[in-house]
């Protein structure tokens, strides 16, 4: 192997080991965004629970224990009708997070057009330099996935 065929070899090798990590950095920023939305629907979830908690209970007073039993009825037909909404907005949640975890993710390589010409004996390799193994080239963006990354 020639030494042109080694830094080539070893310029790719860069390349491949900084998409991987890119990749794996936006990964870690997608479970992170998840759990913060996830967090989030809980916060909101409880909040509503106290507030109807609280509902309940001025009804409960307001009504009193001389009420008839279909006011009752009425009432926990409501708070049913509440949970059984709620319940369904975080099985689409679940739903969206298991299809969107199926699909492989893509890396966008950009470039910056400005930079010049980059001299032989630089590295690591800018992404500017022309490679045929699907990194973006020219100021092109191409889609990597984890197979090619590898």
């Amino acid at each position: 192997m020639s030494p042109g065929e080694n830094r080539e070899s070893y310029r790719l090798q860069v390349i491949k080991a900084l998409v991987q990590r890119y990749i794996d950095t936006a990964r870690r920023e997608f479970e992170e965004s998840r759990r913060k939305d996830l967090g989030n629907r809980i916060t909101e979830l409880n909040k509503n629970v106290i507030r109807l908690q609280s509902e309940v209970k001025n009804l409960r007073r307001s009504v009193g224990d001389n009420s008839g039993s279909a006011t009752n009825k009425s009432n926990e037909n409501i708070l049913s009708q509440y949970i059984m909404k709620v319940k369904g907005s975080f099985q689409n949640y679940d739903q969206e997070s298991i299809s969107s975890s199926k699909e492989s993710p893509e890396v966008t390589v950009h470039q910056d057009s400005i930079q010049g010409p980059v001299p032989d004996d630089d590295c690591p390799p800018y992404p500017e330099e022309a490679f045929t193994n699907g990194v973006a080239r020219n100021g092109e963006a191409n889609h990597v996935d984890d197979n090619e990354a590898m």
